[in-house]
């Protein structure tokens, strides 16, 4: 080819490669400002210097290569609204073995109202064997930059607040949310393409009490819904909630809280199937230690309603120590369960000791419990199910220590718990006994399970 020949084919492949780049920015940010526009958010923008790579695009034409057109160069996105400022950036991957044609992007996000609050969001949206899809998460910044790489894993846990927003008598110090479609979450904690699934929407949320930051209350509530193509869906609500908590933190439960409580619940249309569960912790050294739980299990042909239960036993202690009554009670459509203890139970900790560049203490919490279990079948005719005994022991010793200007940390240094129950099993006939002993000891970096039953007929 002469020099003339070679220079007239560069300067039309440059003509070409303008005329398509400057088409396809026009059409995008045209798609971009149309969907922004139906929304009622204003304006849209796509920027950044040639935030598409067109180079040698006229040559992967005039060979075929559609493909290898775009290069996985980031393009910018931008948002502006008077609600919220979205401003990121989005990179495209082809062919990709779970997730097909997918762009994923990295955007920062600025909520105007009430007040002024970032947040960082994780979007998808590509298209995998003809089905289109799409994801997003927000989480507060966490100051890290790196852009999030395709296929690992996402966690939804609520994420701290630089700035927390005050609400009345309580600020939101933690939050987080996804939203997404034709997409659903993995056991691994992934996020993949699911034509089955409509759409799924999550939200986590952590408030604190104002006056105190978290002492006198912390509060962490969530939902989810899932909708399926063929109509079904799920529902889920769970929250905690901790009082007088001498160490709050936005993204864990103070296990040393004096009040803790945690509700579930769960609705599965499918089955219509709804389940509700809640539970109490109260311990206040020298005034009173107890604990509850109410769990609803209904489903056509099928209803169950149980306060406490055998391995959540209701405990009531005034004092927290000494003798007190204990047990459960279990009602289904059919049967009645009713187990009835005495518990002996004591709390122990000496004082601390100031070794000057920490403080010490050492402490015991021990117990005994036991009692009778006996279940009564109702339908179709009244009769005994079966009768027995029950006992569980335990005791901890434990280590606690406190730098200056630190909160105390606890080290277990002695761990046993043991469950046994020995039952005669009368309906259905023959008769069985049956007996099972379960637990664990635990010495320091010395672990045991114990997994022990026997079953015979009588």
């Amino acid at each position: 080819m002469s020099a003339v020949g070679h220079d007239l084919r560069m300067a039309g492949e440059e003509i070409l490669v303008n005329l398509i780049k400057d088409e396809v920015s026009e059409v995008v940010s045209g798609i971009a400002e149309d969907f922004a526009e139906d929304l009622g958010l204003g304006e849209f923008a796509l920027g950044g210097e040639n935030p598409l790579d067109f180079v040698d695009v006229a040559t992967r034409l005039a060979e075929g290569d559609l493909k290898g057109i775009f290069a996985v160069d980031p393009v910018r996105v931008k948002l502006r609204t008077p609600v919220i400022d979205l401003d990121g950036f989005m990179s495209y991957t082809a062919d990709h073995a779970v997730y097909g044609d997918v762009w994923v992007g990295n955007i920062d996000m600025t909520i105007k109202v009430p007040k002024n609050f970032g947040f960082s969001a994780i979007y998808f949206n590509g298209k995998k064997d003809e089905v289109s899809y799409w994801f997003c998460q927000i989480t507060p910044p966490d100051g890290n930059d790196d852009p999030y790489e395709l296929g690992s894993p996402l966690s939804n846990v609520a994420a701290p607040l630089d700035n927390p927003v005050g609400l009345g008598i309580v600020d939101l110090v933690g939050a987080s949310g996804r939203l997404y479609h034709h997409m659903s979450p993995t056991a691994a904690g992934t996020i993949v393409p699911d034509a089955n699934m409509r759409y799924g929407a999550n939200m986590r949320f952590v408030f604190f009490d104002q006056q105190k930051e978290g002492e006198t209350m912390r509060l962490e509530v969530s939902g989810e819904v899932n909708s399926a193509e063929n109509g079904d869906y799920t529902l889920a609500f769970d929250g905690n909630v901790q009082i007088r908590s001498p160490a709050p933190e936005v993204v864990s439960i103070d296990s040393a809280a004096v009040i803790q409580g945690t509700i579930s619940i769960k609705y599965n249309s499918a089955e219509d199937h709804f389940i509700g569960y809640a539970k109490v912790v109260i311990n206040k050294e020298g005034v009173l230690c107890a604990e509850g739980s109410l769990l609803v299990d209904v489903k056509p042909g099928f209803w169950r309603v149980a306060v406490g239960t055998r391995e959540d036993r209701i405990v009531f202690v005034p004092g927290c120590a000494g003798w007190s009554p204990t047990g459960w009670l279990d009602i289904d459509q059919t049967t009645a369960e009713i187990g009835l203890g005495l518990q002996y139970s004591a709390k122990m900790e000496g004082p601390s000791k100031n070794m000057g560049f920490a403080k010490i203490a050492f402490g015991v919490d021990a117990g005994i419990a036991a009692g009778i279990v006996v279940a009564v079948r109702y339908e179709p005719s009244l009769k005994l199910a079966k009768a027995g005994l029950w006992a569980d022991i335990w005791a901890i010793v434990y280590f606690k220590y406190k730098f200056p200007v630190k909160s105390w940390k606890t080290i277990v240094l002695v761990d046993i718990f043991l469950r046994g129950d020995l039952v005669l099993i009368f309906d259905p006939p023959p008769t069985i006994l049956e007996g099972s002993l379960n637990g664990h000891v635990k010495v320091l970096f010395f672990n045991a399970n114990i997994n022990a039953s026997m079953r015979k007929k009588i």
